[in-house]
C-alpha cells in the first residue's frame, strides 16, 4: 500500500504543479534503458512537459505510518536512486529525438514523499537532490502512455476491483477502482481504458515471464 501512496500521489503533484501529464515508469520490467547492476537503483518515474520541452525525475517515495516527517533513511536512498542518472536521451519511431541533462537545464530531479501526518492528513515532502553519476538513460517515446498505465492496470487486474460511474454535465463516465479504506480513497481508471488496456498488460507481462523463463531467471 505504501508503494502506490507513493506513486499516485506523485502522479498527481507532477501533473498539478509541472503540468506533466505521462510519467514513464523507469522500473517497468518491460523497460530496459540502461545496463543497471541492480533495477531497484533506478529511479522511479521519469516525465516532459511537452509545453515547456522540460523533463523530470521523479523519485517517488509512501509511507501509512502517521508521523511528521518521511523517515531520513528512505530520502537519503532515493536521492541515491536520483543520482545514478545523468542524462535523458528522448527518442520516437519517427525520428524526432532530445539530450536532457541538467547542464541544459531541462533535466530536474524531485523526490516527492508522501505519508499521513500525526492528524491523519496526507502529506507531501518535495526534495530536490544534488550532484550526479555518469548514466544515461534511453527512453522511447512510443512506449510513454502505455508504460504511464501499465502497473495501475496491472495493479487493478491483481486485485478486488469495483466498477462506479459519476455522472459529469449530465454525462455517465465510468470508472474501475479499488479500495483503500484506511485512507478513505479509492484509486482507478476510466473503464474504456482499463478494458483496452488489460489484455495489453497481460500479453506483456506472460512475453516477460517467457524471456525470464529463457534466461533461467525463474
Amino acid at each position: 500500500m505504501s508503494y502506490f501512496i507513493g506513486m499516485v500521489f506523485a502522479h498527481m503533484h507532477m501533473q498539478k504543479y509541472y503540468g506533466i501529464r505521462h510519467l514513464e515508469h523507469l522500473k517497468n520490467e518491460g523497460i530496459v534503458p540502461i545496463p543497471y547492476k541492480d533495477r531497484n537503483e533506478r529511479p522511479d518515474l521519469w516525465g516532459l512537459n511537452r509545453k515547456t520541452m522540460k523533463s523530470y525525475l521523479v523519485e517517488a517515495k509512501g509511507s501509512i505510518g502517521f508521523k511528521k516527517y518521511f523517515d531520513n533513511a528512505d530520502i537519503r536512498k532515493a536521492e541515491q536512486q536520483l543520482n545514478t542518472i545523468k542524462q535523458i536521451d528522448y527518442s520516437t519511431s519517427s525520428g524526432i529525438s532530445f539530450i536532457f541533462n541538467e547542464a541544459m537545464h531541462n533535466l530536474e530531479k524531485l523526490i516527492v514523499a508522501t505519508h499521513p501526518n500525526e492528524d491523519e492528513e496526507l502529506t507531501q515532502h518535495i526534495i530536490d537532490p544534488n550532484n550526479s553519476e555518469e548514466v544515461i538513460v534511453n527512453i522511447n517515446g512510443d512506449e510513454l502512455v502505455f508504460k504511464y498505465y501499465y502497473n495501475l492496470i496491472d495493479w487493478l487486474i491483481n486485485e478486488n476491483k469495483r466498477e462506479i460511474a459519476v455522472f459529469l454535465n449530465q454525462k455517465k463516465i465510468e470508472f474501475v477502482v479499488f479500495d483503500l479504506p484506511d485512507l478513505s480513497i479509492s484509486v482507478g481508471v476510466l473503464k474504456e481504458i482499463y478494458v483496452y488496456l488489460e489484455n495489453l498488460v497481460k500479453k506483456e507481462k506472460y512475453q516477460i515471464l517467457v524471456l525470464q523463463y529463457k534466461s533461467g531467471v525463474v
